[in-house]
């Protein structure tokens, strides 16, 4: 393994595989932007899930209160050293080369590519994607720069509004007034569809976050992004105790809330599924949950060409 991959697995299997993550966000071509921060990541420990039960009790409560399942609460450390190598203990003694990402493609590589895959990464130069431990992966498989993902691990859609992000003196939303980003791509609920979640409550939070981010990019185009798809076996999702028919009702609620503010709606849930509506295998990660770089491709095609 080259020492590139090297690095990219050790960052990784903290992330997706221990249940880690960090906000990331970072420096911009320009080294003296006052919006360079976030170089240090702030991986998180292997959850405890109490509940097997992969049953979901859906209200329609308009408590706007949630049973989030954040899956990370530990704060461990990781290194950008050239020196960094994967550590066993935190992958179950699976092969931490199953978890080496595909090569990222040049720009000028990326013709070569069979659609749908091909996107401009200069499209996305000043946007911004808010999300979970998911949309690390974004600057976590260097795809985006840092500077363009204020994500953090078990966040949620509340969260995203009212928490100080690492590393950042403030929220995703105080961050997108410093940037007034061109786009605004916003992925978050998969951490709230445990059982008991009330989704007009979760509709509710989007709405405050919808509103305070028009408030303070009135310029930025939003894009909510359909909670994803997981396996059938996820192994993640079931110790969460969240389902495919929760997921599903979820993104229902979404693009309805989407289509009455005339927000614009992504649905990367298809995008990433199979015949039977669950996660493909070529697109997750060994948890059923999290993206291998080849669904970070879709998305990134899919928001560019839609």
């Amino acid at each position: 393994m080259n020492r590139k991959k090297l690095i990219v697995a050790a960052a990784l299997s903290c992330v997706m595989f221990a249940g880690c993550g960090n906000i990331t966000s970072g420096n911009s071509a320009d080294n003296n932007s006052s919006l360079s921060m976030f170089e240090s990541d702030s991986p998180m420990d292997e959850p405890s899930m109490e509940s097997d039960d992969t049953s979901t009790d859906v209200s329609d409560s308009d408590d706007t209160s949630t049973d989030a399942s954040d899956f990370d609460d530990t704060s461990t450390d990781t290194s950008d050293s050239d020196n960094t190598s994967p550590d066993d203990s935190s992958s179950d003694n699976i092969n931490p080369d199953e978890y080496v990402p595909d090569d990222i493609t040049s720009y000028e590589e990326q013709s070569k590519i069979t659609m749908p895959t091909y996107y401009n990464y200069e499209y996305f130069s000043d946007d911004l994607f808010i999300g979970d431990s998911i949309f690390t992966g974004l600057s976590l498989y260097g795809i985006l720069d840092k500077s363009n993902v204020a994500a953090s691990v078990g966040n949620s859609i509340a969260g995203a509004h009212y928490n100080t992000l690492s590393n950042y003196n403030g929220t995703a939303v105080d961050y997108a007034e410093e940037m007034q980003p061109t786009h605004i791509n916003i992925m978050l609920g998969s951490n709230m569809l445990g059982p008991g979640v009330s989704l007009t409550g979760l509709v509710n939070d989007y709405k405050s976050l919808i509103n305070a981010l028009e408030t303070a990019c009135p310029n930025s185009e939003i894009c909510i992004v359909s909670v994803p798809p997981i396996t059938e076996n996820s192994s993640l999702a079931k110790s969460a105790g969240i389902t495919k028919t929760t997921i599903d009702s979820a993104n229902d609620y979404i693009k309805e809330m989407c289509e009455e503010l005339e927000i614009r709606y992504f649905d990367l849930n298809t995008a990433l599924s199979d015949n039977n509506g669950y996660f493909k295998a070529e697109y997750a990660e060994v948890d059923g949950f999290h993206f291998k770089k080849a669904a970070y491709d879709v998305l990134l095609f899919g928001l560019e060409t839609q």
